[in-house]
C-alpha cells in the first residue's frame, strides 16, 4: 500500500471509528437481548458478560411511559396504579441472579386535591403476577408517613428510588430507598420526603419475595397511590416513568 494522502487518512480513520461504534452498539444490543431472555451472553463477549467484577456497561431501560398516564381512581389499600400498562414489563430472572444488582425508578407527576382531602401515600410494589394494581404484590417503599395535601391546588412530585437485590433465588429479597421531591403538603414549597419501607431515621429493610418462585421468576414493578379514604374528585397522575437496570 502506498502513502495515504491526508484526505484518505482522515476518511479511513473516520470509517474505522464508525465501524468501532457500530460494533460496540451491536454487542451491547445482543447482550441486552440475552439478559431479557434470561440466558448468558455469548463467550465471544467475555468482557460484557453478566457476572461479578467491573464489567458495568451502562444503564438499560427496562420500562418507560410513552404517554401521559390517566388520573388514578381514588382507592384505599392496595391503592390504584399510576402507570399505563406498557410500563408493567416483566423483568427477567437473570436481572435478579446477583446480590447487589440494582434498579433505578424515576417518576414525575401531579396531585390534585379537592376540598375533601384524604391522606395520601405513594407506594412501590413488586410481584410475579400481572394486575392493575399489583394486588398480590408486596410493598418495598412508600412515604415514611402519609401526607394530607393542601386543598384545591395542583401539586407536583418527582421520585428517585434505588432498588437493590439483597438475596437471590426462591427466597430472594429486594431493598428500596429513595427521595420524593414534592410540594404536596404546601403548594409551591418543595420538600424532600423519604421513600422507604420504614419510619424516618430507621434503615430500610429487605423484603423477601413471597410469590411463587421468589426471584427465580419474572417480576413486575408498579407505582400506586393509596388514599386514607376513596374520596371522589382527588386525582393523581403520573406524567413520566422509567425503570432502569444498573447492572
Amino acid at each position: 500500500m502506498g502513502i495515504l494522502t491526508l484526505e484518505e487518512w482522515r476518511s479511513r480513520d473516520y470509517k474505522e471509528k464508525q465501524f468501532g461504534r457500530l460494533l460496540r452498539r451491536s454487542i451491547a444490543a445482543e447482550v441486552a437481548e440475552c439478559k431479557r431472555e434470561g440466558i448468558e451472553p455469548p463467550e465471544r463477549y467475555p468482557a460484557m458478560s453478566v457476572g461479578p467484577g467491573t464489567n458495568y456497561n451502562g444503564a438499560e431501560t427496562l420500562a418507560s411511559m410513552t404517554i401521559d398516564g390517566v388520573a388514578s381512581t381514588p382507592a384505599t389499600t392496595p391503592g390504584s396504579s399510576m402507570l399505563t400498562r406498557e410500563c408493567l414489563e416483566p423483568v427477567a430472572p437473570s436481572y435478579f441472579k446477583l446480590a447487589g444488582a440494582r434498579f433505578w425508578v424515576r417518576a414525575y407527576g401531579t396531585v390534585l386535591a379537592t376540598a375533601t382531602i384524604p391522606t395520601f401515600n405513594l407506594a412501590l410494589q413488586f410481584g410475579p403476577t400481572y394486575a392493575n394494581p399489583l394486588t398480590s404484590g408486596q410493598m418495598i417503599a412508600q412515604f415514611a408517613a402519609t401526607i394530607t395535601p393542601a386543598a384545591a391546588v395542583t401539586h407536583q412530585f418527582n421520585l428517585d428510588c434505588l432498588i437493590t437485590v439483597r438475596a437471590t433465588g426462591s427466597s430472594g429479597s429486594l431493598r428500596a430507598v429513595g427521595i420524593c421531591h414534592n410540594d404536596i403538603l404546601t403548594a409551591g414549597t418543595q420538600v424532600e420526603t423519604l421513600f422507604q419501607n420504614t419510619a424516618v431515621d430507621t434503615a430500610p429493610t429487605a423484603v423477601v419475595a413471597t410469590g411463587a418462585g421468589g426471584l427465580l421468576v419474572p417480576i413486575y414493578f408498579d407505582l400506586s397511590v393509596i388514599l386514607g379514604a376513596a374520596t371522589a374528585g382527588n386525582s393523581f397522575t403520573c406524567l413520566d416513568y422509567t425503570l432502569l437496570s444498573l447492572n
